[in-house]
C-alpha cells in the first residue's frame, strides 16, 4: 500500500504542472483559455452499515484530471444564466 500512495502523490505533483508556462501568441487562445487541473482526494469510509465495517479501517485515494476550455463570447455568457 505504501508503493501505492507513493506513486499516486507522485503522479498528482506531475499532473499538476502540465500547464504550459507561457500563454499562447494565437488570438484565439488567448480569448478563449484552454486549462488542465489535476486534484488528490484521500479521505475515510464511515461504517454505516455492518457490511462496510470491514473496510472501515482503510484510506482511499482517488485522482482526478479535469480538462476545460473558457468560452468568453457573450452568448455562452448567456446560456450560463450568469447575469449581474
Amino acid at each position: 500500500m505504501k508503493v501505492t500512495a507513493t506513486a499516486a502523490i507522485l503522479f498528482f505533483f506531475v499532473l499538476s504542472d502540465v500547464m504550459p508556462q507561457s500563454p499562447s501568441i494565437d488570438g484565439d487562445s488567448l480569448r478563449n483559455p484552454f486549462f488542465i487541473q489535476s486534484s488528490l482526494h484521500y479521505g475515510f469510509i464511515i461504517p454505516h452499515s455492518s457490511e462496510l465495517i470491514p473496510i472501515s479501517k482503510s484510506n482511499p485515494v482517488g485522482v482526478e484530471l479535469e480538462a476545460g476550455k473558457v468560452l468568453r463570447k457573450r452568448r455562452s455568457y448567456q446560456n450560463c444564466n450568469c447575469y449581474a
